[in-house]
């Protein structure tokens, strides 16, 4: 009778060890989540017909909505939230809405430490107010985007530390913009005390360089900054980029960016003379979108191909560690998604799975 018994245990163990293994070995054949999203980074959000396609297109249920800045004020010698968004209430319904904060460097390096919790204080305070008129949307995170410094980083870590704890009652996480140059040299530039970061991938090259070929992506220049990328103690989300511009260059030195600057723009032959595809010489001092150019001004052109993005998708996925991400594209307007077939979008998206 006992050996009888046994038998069948032995038999039932081994039938449960071979679903354990099956049900672990599933789950790890499981592609992460890799998640569609928009930063939006205008002073006012009213979504074009155009634009609410697009993104229910791509299924996009995140934006990242620019809400104000903080810049330091010179005349009050303090820091001050500055333009604001002006939004339709209803505009996202719906959707996950990340409101996203700038603070300039500036900000933190004039700040008395004695003004950084009053500081904290204003900007919970603006989030409040702001959040108050949203309807329907849902607030998982916030996001601080800084480019921070050595100089300013134990500041700008303080700061982040504290509004965490001001968001932590309404179980909102808080996250940060990170650079490239952050990615490569974390052991020194410091890692942000927040849950997630946001690896901005784009604005890599010099834009004072009259010969740099294109300073939005760059992926020769890219690629020496990610090996350290895998090592990151923060678990990365992504955003590419969907814009262009214009750089200006009077007697070598750069003098101004327009953007959305295109070639179409340049066809006035009496003004601007072709040199190749993306150089232009102002031929007579003239008015462009409101700037003003003057004769000899050279303009390079600067975009991303769509060619370009899912490279630049295929190059980060080859260094990230593999995970449920958002993949975020900067920025949401109807004349720039114009340019981005959604089905580009989603082979950018798919290729991070």
């Amino acid at each position: 009778m006992c050996g009888s018994s046994r038998f069948p245990f032995r038999l039932l163990c081994c039938y449960l060890s071979f679903l354990v293994v099956g049900i672990l070995a599933c789950q790890k054949a499981k592609p992460p989540t890799i998640q569609p999203a928009f930063y939006h980074w205008k002073s006012r959000l009213a979504l074009q017909p155009e634009e609410q396609d697009y993104l229910a297109q791509l299924a996009v249920q995140k934006i990242y909505l620019r809400c104000f800045d903080v810049d330091w004020d010179q005349q009050q010698q303090m820091a001050i939230p500055v333009a604001t968004l002006q939004m339709d209430s209803q505009a996202l319904s719906g959707m996950q809405v990340i409101p996203t904060i700038f603070i300039t460097n500036r900000t933190l390096i004039h700040l008395p430490n004695e003004q950084l919790d009053r500081l904290v204080a204003q900007i919970s305070q603006k989030l409040q107010t702001l959040m108050r008129t949203w309807q329907a949307v849902v607030i998982p995170e916030v996001q601080m985007d800084c480019d921070w410094t050595l100089k300013t980083k134990a500041k700008y870590f303080s700061l982040l530390t504290s509004l965490t704890e001001s968001l932590s009652p309404q179980n909102i996480q808080l996250s940060a913009t990170i650079r490239l140059h952050q990615i490569k040299y974390f052991s020194q530039t410091g890692v942000p005390p927040v849950a997630r970061g946001m690896l901005m991938f784009y604005n890599m090259g010099n834009l004072d360089d009259p010969q740099a070929y294109n300073t939005i992506l760059d992926l020769s220049i890219a690629a020496k900054y990610l090996a350290p990328a895998a090592q990151y103690p923060l678990p990365l989300d992504v955003a590419l980029p969907l814009f262009a511009w214009g750089v200006v260059y009077r007697d070598d030195k750069m003098v101004q960016l327009i953007n959305g600057l295109e070639a179409t723009q340049l066809k006035d032959r009496s003004h601007f003379l072709k040199l190749d595809e993306n150089h232009f010489k102002v031929l007579e001092s003239t008015y462009l979108n409101g700037d003003y150019l003057y004769q000899e001004d050279h303009i390079r052109l600067e975009r991303v191909a769509t060619t370009n993005l899912v490279e630049a998708a295929q190059l980060l996925a080859k260094h990230l560690k593999p995970m449920s991400r958002t993949v975020s594209f900067y920025h949401l307007d109807p004349a720039i998604i114009k340019n981005y077939p959604y089905e580009t979008l989603e082979t950018v998206c798919h290729s991070f799975r």
